[in-house]
């Protein structure tokens, strides 16, 4: 259950909440904030949809709203301070076409630009990895363009190094337990 934050009229008043320390995060199923769904799909169309040409903003939106499971993987959860979206993460079954081996995948990692570099991004991981834990999720997978060492620090292992559709990634893994009775 969510808390109600501060909301903001404006983005320079949030960033100086910001910087104040007065931004309230809360992590909440998309499913239970589904108004967000558009603007989070505008959102990850224009971050990612270079990795994903063949797919249109409609589908992208589509694509979200189904992947808001509430006890199951695929599940998507938003970062909210009040109304407004902050940033978002998932677990989904596969999100490299070709590594179908893979699975399940930590994905769609994004925070907005003027909320960056405040721990938020970190906040949505932790919060994946323990629903992840909680499904007894044993290794989650991630692929990057560019966070490759911002992930090492939060004990991601590089698996290999690829070209996902002419577009350099890093392909990491996380074991989240050894499958030795937790969960």
């Amino acid at each position: 259950m969510a808390v109600v934050g501060r909301a903001y009229a404006s983005a320079s008043a949030r960033r100086k909440a910001k910087a104040l320390g007065v931004m309230t995060v809360n992590i909440i199923n998309l499913a239970d904030q589904i108004h967000h769904v558009e603007e989070l799909s505008r959102l990850h169309h224009s971050e990612w949809g270079h990795l994903s040409p063949h797919v249109d903003l409609a589908t992208r939106t589509t694509r979200l709203t189904e992947a808001s499971g509430r006890s199951e993987i695929p599940t998507v959860f938003v970062a909210v301070d009040g109304s407004f979206l902050i940033g978002s993460v998932a677990l989904v079954d596969n999100d490299m076409k070709n590594r179908p081996e893979l699975s399940p995948w930590l994905a769609a990692v994004y925070v907005k630009p003027e909320c960056r570099r405040s721990g938020i991004a970190s906040m949505l991981i932790s919060y994946a990895e323990e629903v992840a834990i909680s499904l007894c999720v044993e290794t989650l997978y991630l692929f990057t363009e560019s966070q490759e060492e911002f992930y090492t620090r939060k004990g991601w292992k590089l698996i290999e190094r690829a070209d996902y559709f002419g577009f350099p990634v890093s392909v990491m893994k996380k074991r989240l337990f050894a499958g030795d009775g937790h969960g």
